[in-house]
């Protein structure tokens, strides 16, 4: 994994990002009055002199507060439409300048990027090429709230500069996030071409989707389960034991917890989330509802029952069956029709360019690394349940009842077993089918000998860069 980087963020309890953010505000407070005063400006359109600065400001200043404190490299395309903007109506005639400006502003913007990703850090460089850009805008013959405005765009990159700090990787990662990644996942560079090409012909989730069905013997599943139970987790069930089996199979086999948006592959490497759903009685009239559980690669069988079980009782024990994602739904819903179908098709499009808030993914039941079903809480055999298009979630698992089938060995005595049937449904896109195969027999494995889950895995194997 690469670790020559240097990751640069700005923290939302900085006095210097709030000073940028009021200079970027009184940017555009000074543009618009500018603008009403017409003769300050020169004669350009309202969209050139007002809207796309402003939505230039706006821009910047919401990746500043939403990515500062962990991506702060998402400020770079803005600051770069900032540096443009800042030099589009600038009054001035004279060729050398132009030339000399826009020089400049490339210099300035290549420099911010470098800086702001970690992959070359200027920043004494981008001060001083900034503080060049604000003596070439200072002898503009534009009005005076107009040249004011100009210079305020570009003097709030600079408090950011001087405001970022160095943070180390995440603790047990030498990872750095960098340009391309998602706040849920980072963008796996090292596949080859086919795989890279294949999401751009298999569009869909759902049809890029390979369905598998196994049949575990549950014996020793069973009798684990029963040890916990009297162990004193009263709750554990064959649920917690099936998580924690996944769990253990990311672990050798890191593949199986990528998933795909924007055509491209990504990785949560060892951080897990878990999408189900859940009700708060088991009757025909109770309301269910879904719930995202986090968990970690190493996590053993114990450790994922209290953190499941944390979620599941949270809910259950409210006056109301409400998640997150309900509170969601119910905001959501009071949106007319049209404009509902609009607001999902903006989020679908903000999530293909990885620009949705890590907290709204976090509330999406659509975001995950895998979402589970018992239906033998039901009573009935597991089902091949179809994936979502939306979202992200590659892989949908199915569990039906436990049951018990004679068999008959070479000596001709008949012993009972007890088995359980699973049904997968896995995005075939994230890797290949003799990968997920693999998976699926160590996960059978692990399942026919549950025990092992009661302590952490010795190796955690890295996903490819």
């Amino acid at each position: 994994m690469e670790t020559n980087r240097t990751a640069y963020s700005v923290s939302r309890k900085s006095p210097l990002l709030w000073l940028a953010f009021a200079l970027m505000l009184c940017s555009v407070v000074a543009r618009i009055l500018a603008f009403r005063a017409h003769a300050e400006i020169p004669d350009q359109s309202m969209l050139l002199v007002v809207i796309l600065p402003v939505l230039a400001c706006a821009w910047y200043v919401g990746s500043l507060l939403c990515s500062g404190p962990e991506r702060l490299y998402r400020t770079a395309v803005p600051a770069l439409a900032i540096l443009l903007f800042s030099a589009l109506v600038s009054g001035q005639d004279s060729r050398l300048w132009l030339v000399s400006f826009w020089l400049c502003a490339l210099a300035a913007a290549i420099a911010y990027f470098g800086t702001v990703s970690g992959r070359r850090p200027l920043r004494i460089v981008e001060i001083l090429l900034l503080a060049g850009l604000l003596l070439l805008l200072w002898p503009a013959p534009s009005g005076r709230l107009y040249k004011a405005s100009q210079v305020l765009m570009v003097l709030p990159m600079a408090v950011v500069v001087l405001a970022m700090q160095a943070q180390p990787a995440a603790e047990g990662e030498d990872y750095v996030p960098r340009w391309g990644d998602r706040p849920d996942g980072r963008l796996v560079r090292s596949l080859p071409p086919i795989s890279k090409v294949g999401p751009y012909i298999m569009v869909e989730r759902n049809g890029a989707s390979n369905q598998m069905a196994e049949t575990v013997e549950i014996t020793e599943l069973d009798r684990y389960v029963h040890e916990k139970r009297r162990q004193g987790y009263k709750d554990f069930s064959i649920m917690h034991v099936i998580l924690a089996a996944y769990a253990r199979t990311v672990c050798d086999f890191p593949a199986i917890n990528r998933f795909l948006s924007g055509q491209k592959v990504y990785s949560r490497d060892r951080k897990l989330q878990v999408v189900m759903a859940i009700k708060k009685e088991m009757t025909l009239e109770a309301p269910d509802t879904m719930i995202s559980v986090d968990f970690d690669a190493g996590d053993t069988a114990l450790e994922i029952y209290e953190k499941f079980n944390k979620e599941v009782q949270a809910v259950k024990n409210s006056s109301e069956l409400d998640s997150g994602f309900d509170n969601l739904a119910a905001v959501i819903n009071y949106i007319p029709g049209l404009a509902l179908k609009f607001t999902v098709w903006l989020l679908k499009t903000l999530d293909y360019f990885g620009l949705l808030p890590g907290w709204l993914l976090k509330l999406s039941p659509f975001h995950g690394s895998i979402i589970i079903t018992s239906m033998g809480s039901l009573g009935i055999p597991p089902i091949f349940h179809h994936l979502y298009n939306f979202g992200n979630l590659p892989i949908f698992v199915a569990f039906g009842r436990k049951y018990r089938r004679n068999e008959v060995l070479l000596d001709g005595t008949v012993v009972p077993h007890k088995y359980m049937d699973f049904c997968f449904n896995c995005d075939e896109r994230i890797c290949d089918g003799f990968y997920y195969a693999a998976a699926l027999r160590h996960m059978h494995d692990i399942l026919r000998a549950p025990a092992q889950l009661d302590n952490p895995p010795e190796v955690i194997k890295p996903d490819i860069p």
